[in-house]
């Protein structure tokens, strides 16, 4: 996250990369102008658009080429290795000198490819002035649209907007997916909203209902107020920058709730001048659907925290370069509890998330927020557009504006069902080795010792006959009967 962003195009990317000769051959086409002529056979001969292989195939070019430069340009080299998405370009830098060093870099990397950029676009007005840079926008009102957002490059915005591509008028799950799948939310900073169509296609996908049936009243209904409530998205609008000019700290807060339907986990960042001024912004959020088999309510709240832990392992990532100071909250007590157990006195299903949340969160603490101050709450439920823009979402929870002594506190004695605790705990088991002695269970009940001795030579004869061929059978009788008289006698006397 830098203070001056840039993006740009690589102009037609795919058709720069050139295909081995020997792989050329699963590139033919048939082809003919019109019907009356004759078909004509075309081989391509550079990575073509809407094969399995081309994103890749291109992507990796870019690497090669950063691999090649990274000793005479190593800022452009590391920015195309890691601030492109297939051809769209998105970086940025901290001061305007370092802005027009990487800019001149990338130019100079993926000129060694031929790839050459277009439609620049910053936030900074000096880059008007580069003569490089003449397709620049930089307008009062201009605009610039990557990844599906809309930035306002003036006020440095993220808004947003939500045209769909065709208006059904029937109310099918095939027009619902349709319409709720053009709505683009990379970053999660719409994921309230969002939910509610994933929502809605789980019950249509629960009631098994074909693509094109039309779905039931209440459904339909809920849809419709989904729709009504997207066409407002215009009203909307993010700063991009979360971090300040000069920041002194940095903390990252993350949030996680669930709900029947729903968890998911959201990311703030709070930042700190060199003057003390403190300010709070969203960075990402997640969400899911809580899964069709039915699962208690502080399981899909372990799930949400574990949604949290692997999203702040991406996060964290981001601010490798700053020290930060790491913070999660949950206003579930019962996993906040697990939190602290280790995995061995656990269930098999909350240990392995336990484990992996503990290792994910190990250089951060975890603390308890009531739930009317939790952020994500609002995530696992869903709203519309009005609800969103009244609710502390985009902004913060209030407590984190204020001094950490303010904060909810985190010690005490935790509120938990200790019945649903000892539910979760590993079952242990026990296996109880009773040595039988099948002779001895026999002659316990004969008082006399001629009668035991009697029997016992019946039953190894038996056995010895049913088992050995006629020959050997007399011979091995003698044997087996005294060994068993001796074993038996042994036993009897001790």
């Amino acid at each position: 996250m830098h203070r001056f962003g840039i993006t740009a195009d690589v102009t037609k990317m795919y058709r720069q990369v050139l295909v081995s000769e020997k792989d050329r051959k699963f590139q033919y086409i048939l082809w003919r102008a019109s019907p009356n002529t004759d078909l004509q056979t075309y081989q391509l001969n550079t990575v073509t658009y809407g094969t399995a292989s081309a994103p890749f195939l291109a992507t990796r070019s870019l690497h090669y080429l950063a691999e090649d430069c990274k000793d005479a340009w190593p800022l452009g080299a590391a920015a195309v290795k890691t601030a492109f998405y297939v051809d769209d370009l998105l970086c940025g830098a901290d001061d305007i000198d370092t802005l027009f060093k990487l800019k001149t870099e990338i130019t100079s990397t993926l000129a060694r490819g031929q790839f050459p950029l277009c439609k620049w676009h910053s936030n900074h007005p000096g880059v008007m002035e580069d003569e490089s840079t003449k397709e620049l926008n930089i307008s009062e009102n201009s605009v610039s649209s990557t990844l599906g957002l809309t930035w306002h490059q003036r006020r440095d915005a993220f808004s947003f907007t939500f045209n769909p591509k065709e208006v059904y008028p029937t109310t099918t799950k095939r027009t619902i997916l349709s319409t709720a799948s053009s709505l683009f939310d990379p970053i999660g900073l719409l994921s309230p909203l969002v939910i509610v169509s994933k929502i809605i296609l789980q019950e249509l996908w629960l009631l098994k209902l074909d693509w094109d049936e039309s779905v039931p009243q209440n459904l339909s209904h809920a849809w419709s107020k989904c729709l009504e409530s997207l066409n407002s998205l215009s009203s909307l609008a993010v700063p991009r920058f979360c971090l300040q000019p000069d920041t002194r700290s940095i903390q990252i807060h993350g949030f996680c709730d669930a709900s029947i339907r729903a968890y998911g986990c959201c990311v703030y960042v709070r930042t700190e001048n060199s003057l003390g001024q403190g300010t709070v912004k969203l960075f990402t959020s997640k969400s899911r659907v809580a899964p069709v088999k039915k699962q208690s309510l502080p399981k899909l709240e372990l799930c949400g925290a574990h949604l949290l832990s692997h999203l702040y392992n991406k996060v964290k990532a981001i601010f490798s370069k700053h020290t930060i100071t790491s913070y999660f909250w949950s206003d579930s007590q019962l996993v906040l509890h697990w939190l602290q157990q280790h995995l061995v006195t656990l269930s098999t299903v909350v240990g392995n998330r336990v484990s992996d949340i503990q290792d994910l969160t190990s250089d951060g603490k975890w603390r308890y927020v009531p739930t009317h101050q939790n952020p994500a709450d609002i995530l696992s439920r869903g709203c519309n557009v009005s609800e969103l823009i009244k609710s502390p979402w985009f902004s913060c929870p209030t407590f984190l504006v204020e001094d950490s002594l303010n904060w909810p506190a985190a010690g005490g004695k935790l509120d938990i069902d200790m019945d649903v605790v000892s539910s979760e705990n590993r079952k242990s088991l026990f296996a109880a080795v009773h040595e039988t002695i099948n002779i001895l269970n026999i002659v316990d009940n004969i008082s006399s010792y001629t009668h035991s001795l009697r029997l016992i030579a019946w039953m190894i004869r038996f056995i010895s006959n049913r088992r050995l061929p006629q020959p050997h059978r007399r011979q091995m009788n003698f044997v087996l009967l005294h060994i068993a008289l001796f074993g038996t006698f042994n036993k009897l006397i001790l």
